[in-house]
């Protein structure tokens, strides 16, 4: 698998969630930022493995497997930005589609952190054409993986 590549043109939708967790803003950044917890709490990845040891930073690369319609689909993730305990940006790249993956941390009192998700997903080739009948099962997964961090994180 290689590395992130953006392609130019495609058909994008942008998913937006928010999501408050009772627990402080460093230990919500420690684990939602670190990618290789998201089989954990996304119900739409079956697997996450970090390609080389380490903490999180720029550069970092994980490699995901994630559920689509009755099929798997092998993902590839790259830490493209990250501002500890406030924003981690990941661009991701599977077949037919990229994803820019941006999640920020707000804390919200000393014990409440906001988490703000957005994904920006582009599909191409055949995706593309089934962009319409996408919309809303996009949407729906980027809910689920939203409500599976937030409770996850209240354990």
């Amino acid at each position: 698998m290689t590395s992130p590549t953006r392609k130019t043109s495609g058909r994008t939708y942008v998913l937006k969630e928010t999501r408050m967790v009772d627990k402080p803003l460093q230990q919500v950044f420690d684990y939602a930022a670190d990618f290789s917890n998201s089989s954990e709490w996304d119900p739409g990845v079956e697997s996450s493995t970090a390609l080389l040891p380490g903490p999180p930073a720029v550069g970092k690369k994980y490699d995901l497997v994630g559920h689509f319609g009755p099929g798997t689909i092998p993902m590839r993730y790259e830490v493209v930005q990250w501002e500890p305990t406030k924003k981690v940006v990941l661009e991701g790249t599977g077949e037919g589609f990229d994803s820019i993956d941006t999640m920020e941390f707000t804390e919200d009192g000393p014990e409440r952190t906001r988490i703000d998700y957005t994904a920006e997903i582009t599909l191409f080739n055949a995706l593309r054409f089934l962009g319409p009948l996408m919309s809303y099962p996009l949407r729906r997964m980027g809910e689920e993986a939203l409500d599976g961090l937030a409770e996850q994180l209240s354990r």
